[in-house]
């Protein structure tokens, strides 16, 4: 499970030119996977409303394990401890940046949540600002 960003290059006509929009991309999405993360612990989703509340008996279980029963799928912290960030060239001209959870069994989890709670996923104003850092670093 992932989030992929695709960015066009193909305007730089050299390998260089592309490979230096590989760090400010991977900059941007590490910012983004971070700002995620934080609304997530806040409780909000993707589109900035609240976490569909968790089932009865699992709230139950979560107060008596945690003391707790807030809606911000850090139980253990696993989950979101186990998200990165890559960035490769999946062809010619054009970058491919992933936000992406590095263990089988926390991606499961994460799959499972965002079958009822929409977390895990870039709003317009994150893919915006990923854009604007990769256009800032162009130098024409």
């Amino acid at each position: 499970m992932g989030i992929e960003v695709k960015v066009d290059c193909s305007f730089a006509k050299e390998i260089e030119a592309v490979t230096r929009l590989e760090e400010p991309l991977k900059r941007a999405l590490l910012l983004e996977a971070g700002k995620i993360k934080i609304r997530t612990q806040s409780g909000r989703g993707v589109d900035g409303g609240a976490l569909k509340p968790y089932s009865k008996e699992y709230k139950k279980r979560l107060i008596e394990k945690t003391g707790s029963a807030k809606v911000d799928l850090l139980v253990t912290g696993a989950m979101q401890r186990a998200i990165e960030v890559t960035v490769h060239r999946e062809q010619p001209g054009v970058l491919t940046g992933e936000i992406f959870f590095n263990s089988a069994q926390e991606a499961a989890k994460a799959k499972y949540n965002q079958e009822t709670r929409e977390f895990f996923g870039l709003d317009q104003q994150q893919v915006d600002r990923i854009q604007e850092a990769v256009n800032r670093s162009i130098k024409i």
